[in-house]
């Protein structure tokens, strides 16, 4: 290993753990929102269940402080979880213990870049935003489906990148939204702790990863989404979901992103992939293709499009709210969008 991958790999686990002092306290994001992470992420807390195997053994790549192993062990599951981080690692350690845990998860610091999984050993192998940080991408997968029973399952939620429509929606949204919910707090503070560094890996594989997921398994099921809404939402801290009209707008937001991606019209910033080992002698799989649709396609879907033209102009006009121009003046380019 080059002595620039090795300086790389150490920023990494430095910057993970800069983060696991701070998220939760300086950073609490939708996330760390339990009723937005609830409203936002249902699809994908449905499919990372998938990995849950009651009784068999299961593997969490890049486990972090290990609430997605915690899961898998409390459906009765031995559980391997790895981080390159060793402070998320003690983390993930202290919480099993006050869980009552320790017994069914194995907590190791692991560089998945060059790890060496055992053969046909795993009943599911969960990826939850972690392998779009490996860069020796091919040598993990390869591991993992020889990792796999023949009946075991690979979960993988990851970030692809959001789509320039994507980011432009979501900065639209902010720039529209009331100042109670763009306040980012201890944000100076969260820079101190953490600096100005991303991870050297960020997204560094996240444009082959689904390609090479098809390569190395056999795929039984892709869906695509969060076109923008995570972005609106990932530094807000004032989403009370107690309060019926902050519900009702952040279900609204929440509907539309499903909305456009389910119709095509946006691209997802996440996939979600269940597969499994390849068959002997089966020939590699074909990815779908993807695009985003022309805007003459979008016309077929006009019905929609009228609902959410009605969604949106009842929540501007609603009193409750007082948003004033919010979703009137500013947002008109995304009523044309949805034309």
């Amino acid at each position: 290993m080059s002595d620039d991958y090795e300086e790389k790999i150490r920023q990494e686990a430095e910057y993970w753990g800069r983060m696991s002092q701070t998220e939760r306290t300086l950073r609490p994001g939708w996330f760390n929102n339990p009723d937005l992470y609830h409203l936002l992420g249902k699809e994908m807390l449905e499919h990372i269940a998938l990995a849950c195997r009651p009784g068999g053994r299961g593997l969490d790549l890049c486990c972090g402080i290990g609430a997605y192993a915690e899961r898998m062990a409390h459906e009765n599951m031995q559980v391997d979880a790895y981080d390159i981080c060793e402070e998320r690692i003690e983390q993930a350690r202290q919480r099993a213990r006050e869980r009552g845990l320790a017994n069914c998860i194995n907590y190791q610091v692991v560089d998945l870049n060059h790890a060496r999984l055992p053969q046909n050993y795993y009943d599911s192998v969960l990826s939850h935003d972690a392998i779009h940080h490996i860069a020796n991408l091919d040598h993990l997968l390869e591991q993992v489906a020889g990792s796999l029973k023949e009946e075991a399952v690979f979960v993988v939620h990851e970030v692809i990148g959001t789509s320039q429509k994507g980011r432009e929606i979501a900065d639209r949204l902010l720039a529209c939204l009331p100042e109670a919910f763009r306040i980012v707090r201890h944000q100076e503070e969260f820079s101190r702790v953490v600096g100005n560094r991303k991870s050297p890996f960020e997204e560094v594989s996240s444009k082959v990863l689904v390609d090479s997921i098809y390569r190395h398994f056999e795929v039984v099921s892709e869906k695509t989404m969060f076109a923008f809404a995570p972005q609106v939402f990932v530094l807000q801290y004032n989403w009370d979901l107690s309060n019926p009209q902050t519900r009702a707008l952040a279900t609204l937001i929440v509907e539309l992103d499903r909305w456009l991606v389910k119709n095509k019209i946006l691209r997802g910033s996440s996939v979600a992939i269940l597969a499994r080992k390849p068959r002997p002698q089966a020939s590699p799989q074909e990815p779908p293709r993807r695009r985003e649709q022309e805007p003459r396609e979008i016309e077929k879907y006009r019905e929609e499009t009228e609902y959410y033209r009605q969604e949106l102009e009842r929540v501007t006009s609603s009193t409750a709210y007082r948003f004033g121009t919010f979703f009137s003046k500013k947002i008109a380019w995304l009523k044309r969008l949805l034309r």
